[in-house]
């Protein structure tokens, strides 16, 4: 069944084969990695999901025991040698349950990632997936080097505090001015949200002027269980039901929004595409 996102992209006349969503962090421990995870988890229940690790830290390695594997730096050596076939020896199967194609082993493998290099790779991989999610984190050089240049939805995580609105400012900036992506592109998540919070969700969404997608929560248990070994949250989870929430609401999954909520996302669809 085609999700309300590729709907809304196929009556603008620009829908693709596989949807690219991006996934960007205002700086450094913004939670960009577990955001993904769970996002990745929730979607691969329904539709066949890739998760690119584009981290400088490949955070994602982390969640397993043994991680010094090959990555997406090898993809580029394999393809036109082994056509489908190298994606069987270098995709891994997370422990929260969806596809991962490894980051960067050591810093020098990111500098053999060429923006023609990583269109390449992700042709390559439209053909095997429905959706695939891309981690750059708070890699500047990914966000400037064509990562997330087939996105149609970057989603920017950012923590609710002055120092993380600055950097969130620098990093949408700094991708907008190099590659030209506008507004329509972005979806805002605040991430770590409680009532002690000093500053507000509307004060963040004034400053970046992106539609806001989701608040998630603080939730200590999350945290702990993503720690240990790339754990996913319980079912009771309050920053899991904020995600799956939220993409039911992006239609990224069949499952029905929570009525309670809707009002927080109305429109939010058309603010995004239009």
């Amino acid at each position: 069944m085609e999700t309300q996102v590729i709907k809304g992209l196929a009556e603008e006349g620009r829908r693709p084969t596989t949807l690219f969503l991006g996934m960007m962090g205002a700086k450094g421990g913004s939670g960009v990695s577990m955001f993904a995870a769970t996002l990745a988890s929730v979607i691969s229940r329904e539709r066949k999901l890739l998760m690119l690790d584009l981290d400088s830290n490949s955070s994602h390695r982390c969640s397993f025991e043994k991680n010094g594997f090959p990555g997406i730096s090898n993809l580029i050596m394999l393809i036109g040698e082994n056509g489908a076939d190298a994606l069987q020896h270098l995709i891994r199967e997370h422990p929260m349950g969806f596809h991962l194609l490894p980051g960067f082993r050591v810093p020098e493998e990111e500098g053999l990632l060429t923006s023609e290099k990583l269109n390449v790779i992700y042709e390559h991989l439209s053909r095997h997936y429905d959706l695939i999610l891309i981690d750059v984190s708070s890699n500047h050089h990914m966000m400037v080097n064509g990562a997330l240049n087939p996105c149609e939805l970057i989603l920017l995580i950012t923590r609710p505090d002055l120092l993380s609105l600055h950097c969130a400012l620098r990093n949408q900036e700094l991708v907008e001015r190099v590659k030209g992506i506008g507004s329509q592109r972005w979806g805002l998540v605040i991430n770590g949200f409680s009532r002690a919070t000093l500053i507000r969700p509307h004060q963040i969404t004034d400053a970046l002027q992106i539609p806001l997608v989701a608040i998630l929560p603080e939730d200590p248990q999350a945290a702990e269980n993503f720690s240990n070994l790339g754990k996913r949250p319980s079912d009771n989870s309050p920053f899991l039901e904020a995600i799956t929430g939220m993409a039911s609401r992006l239609g990224l999954i069949d499952q029905p929004a929570q009525a309670t909520s809707r009002r927080f996302y109305s429109g939010l669809k058309r603010a995004l595409w239009g």
